[in-house]
């Protein structure tokens, strides 16, 4: 049933009961009846089938950009070698320029928001963005000291132990690169290098008494190459040091924060920072191995997602060295199209090998258009979360579109999509809507 709303002879939109269920690609035209719609395109479509003509959109910033990402009213981006943020202050939209020199290309950025700060990486650099600037995500450790004889102190002869840390002004303290053995009596020398991070503040020099494995702060001075000796006399040796052999975190194509800690996905390998110490990791513990480059990676109340290119997996728990991995998907998500539904912490959407999924609690996996909605899968894509007009809807761009695997899980219908192709899913009437159109010809009599 449908109403006259135009000109005689004229085409026009109609008001569809049925469809209720969204578009199917799957079935033949004939079999759709009332549950399903074939073709539409700019319209959304509720539970009770109802079309909604699609808000329209405003140009705010010209340029070629990616990795757009939104955090209390501002937002991010990244431009040819920068990273910019623009907000809107008063009428206008105001761009500023982070960070510059960004080794060219079309890497993804992935950031992070935990406190004041957002920490993003794309795989080649990293970096941390705090009231207003960007930074250096984590402290490069100094350089080993070099060591030297001196024939003043009243050390007894034997083994004694150095190492150096850096201390940026906010007093979060780096690693060290190691330990330096040294076997002498009297006194000895010890030469630091300056950091050329402009938040480092101070340099710590930590020792050991004679013949022992702890080290404790014996010296703190300001950022500025120099020599320390160390004759036995001074500061009470007695902060020892609890930073040993951490590292500021390697670049990845993944981060998330989880409970207490910073991960970064680096190709087939999951890195956790120390607990509470976002920008401190320990390489040779803190870890996890997967069969395949991980693709996705992303929280929930009782557990993480990891996605990769083959499977997808639900580690449960919340304490990361102690969580249990199984496998929720034989087929793997793909890169870039994660993004977080509501409520928040609970509902994560991605795109998959065989259609789009929803992510939730309890490592519960619910593909929404297996068997309804084919589209092309691809390597990398992007994902929006939105509510608008009371529909709830995940969108995903997929680009290099790929057909590879399809036949294994499903016989398909061809047909003809527009490339890069467009998903979309109502989360309130579980279905699928890539781009489609809805229209009819209308003549009255």
């Amino acid at each position: 049933m449908a109403k006259q709303s135009g000109a005689v002879g004229k085409r026009s939109l109609i008001e569809v009961g049925a469809g209720g269920e969204g578009v199917n690609n799957f079935l033949p035209k004939a079999q759709l009846g009332v549950k399903y719609v074939a073709d539409a395109v700019n319209f959304d479509i509720d539970d009770a089938g109802l079309l909604r003509s699609r808000k329209g959109f405003m140009q705010v910033y010209a340029g070629n950009i990616h990795s757009l990402f939104s955090h209390k009213g501002i937002s991010y981006f990244r431009e040819a070698d920068t990273l910019k943020s623009i907000q809107k202050i008063g009428p206008y939209y105001v761009a500023a320029t982070l960070r510059s020199g960004i080794p060219t290309g079309r890497q993804r950025v992935w950031y992070v928001p935990v406190n004041d700060c957002i920490y993003y990486t794309d795989g080649v650099i990293t970096g941390c963005i705090q009231n207003g600037t960007s930074r250096q995500w984590g402290i490069i450790p100094p350089p080993l000291p070099s060591i030297r004889n001196a024939q003043i102190g009243s050390l007894k002869d034997g083994t004694y132990l150095v190492a150096l840390t850096y201390s940026r002004s906010d007093g979060y303290e780096s690693g060290t690169v190691g330990v330096v053995r040294f076997d002498g009596a009297g006194g000895f020398y010890v030469d630091y290098v300056a950091s050329s991070d402009p938040n480092i503040t101070n340099i710590n020099v930590y020792v050991s008494t004679r013949g022992a494995d702890t080290l404790c702060l014996a010296y703190s001075t300001s950022n500025i190459s120099g020599t320390f000796l160390y004759d036995g006399t001074g500061m009470l040796l007695s902060m020892p040091i609890n930073t040993m052999f951490e590292y500021p975190p390697l670049a990845g194509q993944l981060i998330e924060y989880f409970y207490g800690y910073m991960l970064v996905a680096r190709e087939n390998v999951l890195f956790y920072s120390e607990p509470y110490r976002y920008e401190s990791f320990r390489y040779e513990s803190n870890f996890m191995v997967f069969d395949d480059r991980i693709t996705l990676l992303c929280s929930v109340k009782d557990g993480l997602f990891v996605g990769t290119e083959t499977g997808i997996h639900f580690l449960q728990g919340t304490d990361l060295p102690k969580i249990t991995k199984y496998s929720v998907a034989g087929y793997g998500a793909i890169y870039g199209t994660q993004e977080r539904g509501k409520p928040f912490a609970d509902v994560v959407y991605c795109s998959s090998r065989r259609g789009q999924c929803k992510l939730s609690t309890g490592g519960t996996l619910e593909n929404l258009t297996d068997g309804v909605v084919y589209f092309d899968t691809g390597d990398y894509g992007a994902g929006y979360y939105r509510e608008q007009g009371g529909i709830i809807q995940y969108v995903a761009t997929i680009a290099q579109p790929d057909e590879e695997g399809w036949d294994e899980y499903e016989q398909r219908i061809d047909i003809g999509i527009a490339l890069p192709s467009l998903g979309m899913i109502d989360n309130v009437a579980d279905v699928g809507l890539p781009i489609f159109q809805v229209s009819a010809t209308m003549e009255s009599s």
